[in-house]
């Protein structure tokens, strides 16, 4: 069973979070309007996640550059670093198999569609966050 702010989680539910690429382990878990998560102890108190409390994915909007192709605005902060750029899908497909095939016993999520979608741009926060999330990934310098 998965609970998520004291609400179960069905796997209708479950199944759409995975497909966004936020994985789904059973037990009890929180989630503030910011998106730091962890889970929560014997007590339901919060048990921070340092990493959660520091990595923070946002992709607050897109935008068409000279080629006309449709680019989505990054900003990752990890801790006092921040990174800030423009990426198009097939530049997040290029991440996606580089990752895959550099890191082979890690299963990382499904990258999501390029569909044009707030829902998509959710999926896309959370299939990052997912993948660095790992040391490896985050200090990989390819």
């Amino acid at each position: 069973m998965v609970t998520i702010n004291g609400r179960i989680i069905n796997e209708t539910e479950i199944k759409y979070l995975e497909y966004m690429g936020i994985p789904c382990s059973k037990g009890k878990w929180w989630i503030d309007g910011n998106g730091k998560a962890g889970r929560l102890n014997k007590n339901n108190k919060p048990i921070l996640s340092s990493l959660s409390e520091r990595l923070i994915i946002k992709i607050p909007e897109k935008r068409r550059n000279d080629k006309n192709q449709l680019e989505y605005h990054i900003n990752i902060t990890l801790g006092e670093l921040n990174w800030d750029s423009y990426a198009t899908h097939a530049a997040f497909r290029k991440f996606h198999k580089l990752v895959k095939k550099k890191f082979p016993g890690i299963k990382f999520p499904k990258l999501p569609t390029p569909i044009v979608s707030s829902s998509n741009i959710l999926a896309l926060e959370g299939y990052l966050k997912t993948v660095l999330q790992y040391n490896s990934v985050r200090n990989c310098q390819e």
